[in-house]
């Protein structure tokens, strides 16, 4: 009788080639920080980046002067200086900082700037009067109310990028608007049959 054939043997491997849950945990949180890392410097130079941006702080101080004015019961002023490109905050003569300092006039905080892309391009308030330079104060009044105006930032190299922040003096409201077509967007002015 013939041998019966054998069939070839293969070696076991001690372990199997392939990834264990660590390891691929390990690589997907590593892929993900390279990512986060990439995209905060991917912002940086999207110029819309900057723009919102500069929008985003100015509608912070006011939200804030805002509801500091309400708060306090005073009139609080946000102050643009539409030459320099910067902004600050007046406090009332009340919230001076030292108190032996003398109670006579309003207190001015340090200047703080647009950035380097950023720039002011005019404030008009609503169906009215326009402003292209000088020092333009905002002002919230002790109920925290201001006047219907818009304030326009334009992008230091392409004059086509305006931003549009529209202020609802009321309501408290602030809305940006983008544009990539150098549109300045005005608000309507309110009349008494609009309520």
């Amino acid at each position: 009788m013939p041998p019966e054939p054998r069939l070839p043997r293969y070696p076991r491997a001690r372990g199997q080639g392939g990834f264990t849950l660590i390891e691929i945990a390990v690589a997907m949180t590593i892929a993900a920080l390279l990512l986060q890392i990439v995209m905060m410097n991917m912002g940086a130079m999207v110029p819309s980046h900057a723009m919102d941006s500069a929008a985003a702080q100015i509608v912070a101080q006011m939200d804030f002067l805002r509801s500091e004015a309400r708060l306090q019961g005073k009139t609080y002023v946000l102050e643009l200086d539409l030459d320099n490109h910067r902004y600050r905050t007046i406090l009332p003569p009340e919230d001076r900082l030292v108190a032996s300092e003398p109670v006579k006039e309003a207190f001015a905080l340090n200047w703080t700037g647009l950035g380097d892309d950023a720039r002011f391009g005019g404030c008009t308030l609503a169906g009215g009067q326009s402003f292209r330079s000088g020092l333009y104060p905002i002002t919230f009044d002790a109920n925290g109310f201001t006047a219907d105006q818009a304030i326009y930032l334009i992008h230091n190299t392409d004059a086509q990028m305006v931003w549009t922040i529209q202020v609802y003096g009321l309501t408290g409201k602030a809305n940006i608007l983008p544009s990539m077509k150098g549109e300045y967007q005005p608000l309507e002015k309110v009349e008494e049959g609009a309520f």
